[in-house]
């Protein structure tokens, strides 16, 4: 858990060969890697639609042009 942003993340990596069972309503958002492929992230967008509901915000990390950093944009 990273505490100052009180927040917990999970990615595919940590969970190799592993299952993680979360409440539904533990998720409030999902942001998509910025390594994603299209594919993918079509997969990952349909599936928490499918499974955590439309009401779930959806963004996606993009390299920024400008600095060394991550920016986060909100799908729609």
């Amino acid at each position: 858990m990273w505490d100052y942003e009180k927040e917990w993340r999970i990615s595919k990596n940590h969970i190799k060969n592993r299952i993680v069972k979360l409440k539904k309503n533990s998720i409030t958002e999902v942001i998509i890697g910025c390594n994603t492929s299209l594919s993918e992230e079509s997969k990952i967008i349909k599936l928490t639609k499918k499974k955590l509901g439309s009401h779930i915000k959806l963004f996606k990390a993009v390299k920024s042009k400008e600095e060394f950093r991550l920016v986060i944009n909100e799908l729609n």
